[in-house]
């Protein structure tokens, strides 16, 4: 029984090893999805912040009208007092 005992402890070991390497490989993977995740949602901000500076450009009193026009909205939904 003691052959078969070590045996089996070998096996697990090896088993455990090789369970280290493959959650390595996740983890490393995981990693690249995130980073790349976060890349993509860098580049969408970095363009739709260039859409809204250009639409200002162009078009800036529109621009000041909407901000003031959100901004009182705003305002009246949050200074309501009982």
């Amino acid at each position: 029984m003691t052959d078969r005992t070590e045996a089996d402890l070998a096996t697990l070991r090896t088993d455990v090893a090789q369970l280290r390497k493959d959650l390595a490989k996740i983890t490393e993977t995981l990693q690249d999805v995130a980073r790349h995740g976060a890349q993509t949602v860098a580049d969408k901000a970095k363009t739709a912040a260039q859409s809204v500076t250009h639409e200002i450009e162009e078009r800036p009193l529109t621009a000041v009208l909407t901000a003031f026009s959100v901004g009182t909205i705003l305002g009246m939904l949050f200074s309501r007092r009982s």
